[in-house]
């Protein structure tokens, strides 16, 4: 795509939601932007304990729920909101599903998040791929 576009991703790991809301104005910058692809998901949705010796300090079952769905609906109005602002065209991705056996994600939570998300960006009309 050398002569068609420039693909840019945020420097780093987006981590959860409350991480965009926090450094979303300094990853926009003063780019004029054109499209703007986005995801916010499994962080939220995952359970993290501070003991844990998992990647990630994954623990579904000991751990403390990253976002609570609330929380997560919220704060993709904020990101959504914000964007808007730049202009750009918005595309919503959908959140990756989470695979059996993961240490630190409940199966179908995924759902639920992807269903928080689609409310969201039928409010601002934005398209989900």
């Amino acid at each position: 795509m050398k002569d068609e576009a420039n693909v840019v991703h945020n420097r780093g790991n987006a981590q959860h939601s409350g991480t965009g809301v926090r450094q979303l104005d300094k990853w926009l910058g003063d780019t004029r932007w054109d499209v703007i692809h986005f995801n916010w998901g499994l962080w939220d949705l995952c359970y993290r304990h501070p003991e844990s010796k998992v990647q990630g300090r994954r623990d579904k079952v000991r751990g403390t729920l990253t976002t609570s769905l609330e929380q997560y609906e919220k704060n993709l109005d904020q990101l959504v909101t914000r964007l808007r602002k730049t202009g750009a065209v918005l595309i919503w991705a959908n959140t990756t599903v989470v695979p059996e056996g993961e240490a630190g994600r409940k199966l179908n939570d995924d759902l639920s998040y992807n269903a928080a998300a689609a409310r969201v960006m039928q409010n601002h009309d934005v398209p989900i791929q």
